[in-house]
């Protein structure tokens, strides 16, 4: 069953207002750019905000996306028209010419089994033409960023479609190994109405990332701690991997 964030039409109106564009989509567009990639396959790419950026900036893009709720909005986009959207995960790829494939928003973290994971790369792998770039990123698991989950910590107000004030919040529910069980609250003002998605998530090192990728077929050129391209910290809040097809 996946997180009611990105399957209930309702909260998916809303996955926009709390993930606009930011600095994370500023070094995606700009990689894109140094790479001089010409087709980029954006992996669960949610609502297809950042892809349908690529779109915009001239790339070939594919969007590819579990959630068809997410796929309804990403289609509705001004460049929608101007992508190839796939409703499926990594395996449903055919194509073996792209240059660029990215996974963004911290999907990485999605895949709590080994194997899944490991197959996901393998899929991106043969997607890539020779030398294409894979980018991705996930939390840095030594910053312990989940401590700040709280209610005080991650409390904001978005409007919805309809004008509404929604409060939401996170919290964490539970931890076990290098897993983080989390519910985000959603809490429409004037009705008092509340919804909630619960989601686990995996944090994977960077070691037994770069061995992942390794055992892909591809060989890691960069790993970065945050979006201005600094070292990977203690501190860092993100591992961010700039990995090529071997």
């Amino acid at each position: 069953m996946p997180p009611a964030e990105f399957s209930n039409p309702r909260l998916v109106a809303l996955y926009d207002r709390l993930n606009p564009l930011g600095a994370d989509s500023d070094f995606y567009l700009e990689a894109a750019a140094e790479l001089q990639a010409h087709k980029v396959i954006d992996v669960a790419c949610g609502t297809g905000l950042l892809t349908g950026e690529f779109a915009k900036r001239g790339h070939a893009v594919v969007g590819l996306d579990r959630e068809s709720a997410m796929l309804d909005i990403a289609r509705a986009r001004p460049h929608g028209r101007d992508v190839a959207w796939i409703l499926g995960d990594a395996p449903e790829l055919t194509s073996s010419d792209a240059d660029l494939v990215v996974m963004t928003g911290h999907a990485a973290q999605a895949f709590l089994d080994d194997a899944h994971w490991q197959q996901t790369l393998a899929s991106m792998h043969a997607a890539l033409r020779p030398n294409g770039h894979l980018l991705f990123e996930t939390r840095n698991p030594p910053a312990k960023g989940w401590l700040r989950w709280t209610k005080a910590n991650t409390l904001r107000e978005v409007q919805d479609d309809a004008g509404d004030t929604v409060t939401v919040w996170t919290e964490v529910l539970a931890t076990t190994a290098n897993r983080v069980q989390f519910a985000t609250h959603y809490v429409w003002k004037a009705s008092g109405e509340e919804l909630f998605s619960e989601n686990t998530i995996a944090f994977r090192s960077e070691e037994e990332l770069r061995r992942s990728l390794h055992e892909a077929g591809f060989a890691v050129e960069q790993v970065y701690g945050n979006w201005d391209s600094s070292p990977v910290r203690m501190t860092s809040p993100e591992l961010i991997f700039v990995a090529k097809r071997r």
